[in-house]
């Protein structure tokens, strides 16, 4: 199960939504929602998929366009089923920024994204 999920600009980290399992919330959970938002700003140094492992748990992570979809999964989780969730979460947010911009055949979310200065501006998502 995936207990944590982030989706940022790759840029400089900045959140635009978050979710986590409520059942898991506490000082846990808080170092790793510390560590992710620590990884997320350096995230423009990684590869674009990855999974780093933390002990009881690991975040995965893919990006595309200028954005990073990270979920923290127990240790035992299957890696495929990890980045099959991310894959999804990553085409439910690709339709929702085609409502947010609007849709073309040639267009480029990017420069919206960069646009963005507030963060969580995609709360109502997670």
């Amino acid at each position: 199960m995936c207990d944590l999920t982030f989706i940022a600009r790759v840029s400089d980290g900045l959140i635009f939504t978050e979710t986590w399992d409520g059942g898991k919330e506490g000082q846990a959970m808080a170092k790793y929602k510390q560590q992710a938002k620590q990884l997320l700003r350096h995230m423009n140094s990684f590869p674009p998929q990855c999974s780093i492992d933390t002990g009881a748990y690991v975040f995965h992570y893919i990006t595309d366009g200028g954005i990073v979809y990270m979920t923290l999964c127990d240790q035992r989780y299957p890696k495929k089923l990890a980045f099959s969730f991310l894959e999804e979460i990553r085409q439910a947010f690709v339709e929702e920024l085609a409502r947010e911009f609007g849709t073309t055949d040639s267009l480029d979310y990017r420069q919206h994204i960069e646009a963005i200065t507030k963060p969580y501006h995609f709360i109502s998502f997670g």
